[in-house]
């Protein structure tokens, strides 16, 4: 998949999530009105549980062919083994944030320290596509393997220090709760060990800003358009 593919397609479902997100509760409500349930307890739990299958469906229509998205753009361009797993465990940490019961209105003033957690991973995926949208097709010299690599490396010390989220993340999802638990336990004995479990914050922001860096540098680590020159023909 190439960068312009890419680009179009995360961009199209980040579409395709916030109209389906704003509408499911008016289609909700006109399924509700039409069902013909008795009393306001009964239409109110009928809602509840139709808001709450809709909002999974919509994470799976979304979600799926992101990541499909994702594997194939990593693929291409080299950096699968560590780029899909990285935008795998930031989509677990941010899905709580996307499956609660709320509209984009209310999404906009998120205030406690979870939805902040979570609005965090949100961000490193969101940094994630952006790199590899801009990361230079059919080039894979010294600067553009060596930028991609830093990022790579930048990635694997964010999900150390961003563990707590997407552990949380994990332990939520059904079947691999049992693995969430025992990685959250071994982060945070690592954390602990370093010394660094009061200040995981102040960590997850420079690694933001080291991705950030990385893949800027990786950005122009592609092949000048002013560097390719014609070859002239030579004179007898």
């Amino acid at each position: 998949m190439n960068a312009e593919t890419f680009i179009r397609r995360w961009i199209g479902l980040a579409a395709l999530f916030a109209g389906l997100i704003a509408l499911a509760p008016y289609f909700v409500h006109v399924v509700v009105a039409n069902s013909g349930c008795q009393g306001a307890t009964a239409c109110a739990g009928a809602e509840e549980l139709l808001g709450h299958y809709a909002r999974r469906i919509t994470l799976v229509v979304v979600i799926v062919p992101l990541l499909l998205a994702v594997a194939s753009r990593t693929l291409a361009t080299g950096g699968f083994g560590w780029a899909f797993p990285f935008a795998l465990l930031m989509t677990a940490g941010a899905l709580p944030l996307a499956a609660e019961t709320r509209d984009l209105a209310s999404m906009a003033g998120l205030g406690t320290a979870a939805e902040m957690a979570e609005m965090l991973a949100l961000v490193f995926l969101l940094l994630l596509l952006i790199a590899f949208s801009a990361h230079p097709d059919d080039s894979d010299h010294g600067a553009t393997a060596a930028w991609r690599t830093l990022l790579g490396f930048v990635a694997l010390a964010a999900l150390f220090v961003t563990a707590p989220v997407w552990t949380a993340g994990l332990a939520a999802l059904p079947y691999v709760a049992p693995l969430g638990e025992r990685l959250a336990v071994a982060a945070a004995t690592g954390h602990a060990a370093l010394g660094m479990q009061d200040a995981l914050g102040a960590y997850a922001t420079y690694c933001m800003l080291a991705f950030v860096l990385a893949a800027a540098g990786l950005l122009f680590s592609g092949p000048r358009a002013e560097a390719i020159r014609p070859i002239r023909p030579m004179r007898a």
